[in-house]
């Protein structure tokens, strides 16, 4: 298999570009509406905090550091991801979870456990009218269940499979 591009945000980074414009906010706004009491302090506290972070996650795609590329491709049958300057062979996955999209979503995750270390990806901002299937994520989650057999998909409660859910039993 040729190596095959995937994009990712690389969350820390979101992390930190969220908190260092939202510090002033989260510092000063409480004490600004100080004069407001009761019900409609909470109220004014509660939309102002949410205006400031849904209006930094807009920001999100346009800040440096935040965009990154990775590759994945086969090696002797077992799936390689190579990004941020690591390489990766996932041949002893343990936990493999591929989130899919809602209502307050502009990505998926996929996080994987191997050897012990813990993989996440937050993808890049999607389309609404993008599938989940059609994504790079998808195409790598779709390999690790066939590349380590001690995986099964992970039950509810009612012992239901859960969808995009792998667990080492």
């Amino acid at each position: 298999m040729q190596k095959r591009e995937f994009r990712y945000r690389q969350l820390k980074f979101i992390l930190a570009w969220m908190l260092v414009p939202a510090a002033p906010f989260i510092l000063f706004v409480p004490d600004l509406l100080t004069p407001i009491e009761g019900a409609a302090y909470y109220t004014a506290n509660t939309l102002i905090m949410a205006a400031v972070v849904f209006g930094l996650w807009r920001l999100m795609n346009a800040l440096p550091g935040i965009q990154r590329k990775g590759c994945y491709w086969k090696e002797n049958g077992i799936t390689v991801l190579a990004y941020g300057g690591r390489t990766e062979k996932l041949n002893a996955v343990t936990e493999l979870m591929l989130t899919d999209r809602h209502a307050s979503s502009q990505g998926i995750n996929l996080l994987i456990r191997n050897n012990g270390r813990k993989i996440g990806f937050l993808s890049e901002a999607l389309d609404k009218g993008t599938d989940m299937k059609d994504t790079s994520f998808y195409n790598i989650y779709a390999q690790v269940p066939l590349e380590n057999p001690q995986l099964e998909q992970e039950k509810d409660i009612n012992g239901d499979p859960i969808d995009f859910w792998y667990k080492a039993k």
